[in-house]
């Protein structure tokens, strides 16, 4: 489990930073609101998310039919999660930004990787 651990990191290290900074662009340069902002980069960056973790994090061997529908089923509770702690955290509470996307990338990272593993990519 800890290289497969490992490989998720680096993926989600990679579609986060895609999200971060579409975090920061949606926010200072298109004048969105954080929650949107972060919305649109986690779904842009589900898409890396899920193209390196079907070949590279588990080495999938189901169809991309069946895979692709249960990642995105895991998406969009993830997308869910990560909307509603910025929504909450930032548009309700007043914290900063940066701070709350850390908070929510947390929460939709041990969710993730635990139904990838579990679920989506789950070898046959």
């Amino acid at each position: 489990m800890y290289p497969q651990l490992v490989r998720f990191l680096i993926t989600g290290g990679l579609a986060t930073a895609l999200q971060y900074i579409l975090l920061g662009v949606g926010t200072t340069q298109l004048g969105w609101p954080a929650a949107l902002a972060s919305g649109v980069g986690y779904m842009t960056g589900s898409v890396l998310s899920y193209v390196m973790n079907y070949f590279y994090t588990f080495a999938c061997n189901q169809s991309h039919l069946q895979a692709t529908a249960r990642f995105y089923l895991m998406v969009a509770i993830g997308w869910s999660i990560n909307t509603l702690t910025m929504a909450v955290l930032v548009d309700a509470i007043g914290w900063n930004k940066w701070l709350s996307q850390i908070i929510a990338t947390l929460l939709t990272l041990t969710f993730n990787f635990s139904a990838s593993r579990a679920w989506v990519f789950r070898s046959r």
